[in-house]
């Protein structure tokens, strides 16, 4: 009677192994695969299986929760590459603990000894022990030297030729040295013949193990697309990130970490307007995505932006910084960088975010003189600090935008201004309707 064998594995690879040595042995058969516990249990109740080959790290549960779950399991060989289950394996009466690859032979040893002698499997093991670097010589030379060196380089004769050469000659030396060093000296119930050499035995011999040969090929052409799709997705991904890098720096990547940290600041100290600040952030940087889309750029959408922006941190700071902006005649006149005050601003919050207060700006965007001119005015003891760490943060700007603006900065007793003018007409907003337009000093945020 055969014994029948449950193959629980979630590596094709790993099954295909298992299987090829177990088709190879007499009263043995396969008679289902699994790759998770849940078919495996399927197969249990649906077979009478002697003999279950289990991988430990299966997906929906591993091998170890499984048999804890079996009231009356057939004899188990845990499969895997982590040793440290062995010692929870065999305390769940497993008959043998096969580490992949390495141990291998020992498990291979035990399913063609089964139920046999110690000397059976001593003659087994030592079957193993030797053979097993001729499939592993005969595997990686087709592999690695046939396959690349003339079949992918379409030398098809001498490829069939040296393969036709490595096959024959694997199997001599394996019938060699199992009839002359294993088969004499121990009792493992194979047939002895003077003949084996003959051409039949040795091609039977050889196709047993091509067999192993062709699916080690597999295995490796499929993991070679799984890499090449695994790599594909990862430069896709790349090139996700690239786009949100791209994003990000359009959208004033400083300004969503400084907004985000003083968010997660009001979370932990439990602020009622939390989600009023999440929603504005989240608000602001759509209206900065879409206005950098916008094929015209107005100023006066960079002045909306401004506002969201100042009630943005009037939220994150529990306190509103004094802004004031006029702006007089045409604003389709003002022909600026685009976000460059918007810029100018946000750096300036964040210069003070750890000051109590904030220093007050008055902002002049003038149609007629197509300027802008900004003053920061500092009130306490620190002005003159606070007035040198602003001048070279405006410095800083004035540095990303010299090709497009000419910017005046001067120190005062009460701060600082800044006054800004435009020399580049490619980059500068685009002239909206008349219709738009401020004729009168107007204050927009206060």
């Amino acid at each position: 009677m055969n014994t029948r064998c449950l193959i629980g594995d979630d590596e094709p690879l790993a099954r295909e192994l298992i299987r090829g040595h177990i088709l190879k042995l007499e009263n043995f058969e396969v008679v289902d695969e699994c790759d998770n516990a849940m078919k495996a249990m399927e197969a249990l109740r649906n077979h009478n299986i002697d003999l279950m080959f289990l991988d430990i790290k299966m997906p929906q549960m591993t091998g170890i929760d499984f048999l804890k779950t079996l009231k009356r399991p057939p004899k188990v060989i845990i499969t895997t590459a982590y040793s440290q289950y062995a010692l929870e394996g065999f305390e769940l009466d497993v008959v043998d603990y096969l580490m992949k690859p390495v141990t291998w032979v020992i498990g291979f040893t035990f399913i063609k000894s089964f139920g046999e002698s110690m000397e059976v499997y001593l003659g087994w093991f030592s079957y193993y022990l030797i053979t097993l670097p001729i499939f592993v010589a005969h595997t990686y030379l087709v592999a690695y030297l046939l396959v690349p060196y003339f079949l992918n380089k379409r030398l098809l004769p001498f490829f069939i030729v040296l393969f036709l050469a490595l096959f024959y000659g694997f199997s001599v030396v394996e019938l060699f040295l199992s009839n002359e060093f294993i088969f004499k000296w121990y009792q493992t119930g194979a047939a002895l013949s003077d003949q084996y050499l003959t051409p039949a035995n040795v091609i039977m011999s050889g196709l047993g193990n091509l067999y192993i040969v062709l699916v080690f090929l597999a295995a490796r052409t499929i993991r070679k697309w799984y890499y090449a799709d695994t790599r594909s997705k990862e430069l896709l991904h790349t090139e996700l990130q690239q786009q949100m890098e791209n994003a990000l720096t359009r959208v004033q990547p400083h300004m969503l970490l400084y907004a985000i940290n003083q968010i997660d600041r009001m979370v932990n100290e439990s602020s009622p307007d939390v989600t009023k600040a999440i929603a504005l952030t989240s608000e602001l940087l759509n209206d900065v995505m879409i206005y950098h889309e916008e094929k015209y750029k107005l100023f006066s959408g960079e002045i909306e932006l401004l506002r969201k922006l100042v009630a943005l941190v009037t939220i994150l700071r529990e306190r509103k910084p004094d802004v004031e902006f006029f702006v007089s005649g045409d604003p389709g006149q003002i022909k600026m960088p685009p976000m460059i005050l918007f810029t100018i601003v946000d750096m300036i919050f964040r210069k003070f975010e750890k000051e109590t207060t904030l220093p007050e700006l008055n902002i002049e965007a003038s149609g007629y003189s197509n300027m802008i001119t900004v003053q920061i005015l500092f009130d306490g003891t620190k002005k003159h600090e606070a007035t040198e760490d602003c001048l070279q943060t405006l410095q800083q700007i004035e540095s990303c935008y010299k090709d497009q603006v000419s910017m005046n900065i001067e120190s005062h007793s009460y701060g600082c201004s800044i006054i800004i003018r435009n020399i580049d007409s490619s980059t500068a907003n685009t002239i909206h309707p008349f219709a738009d337009a401020i004729n009168t000093p107007q204050q927009v945020v206060n």
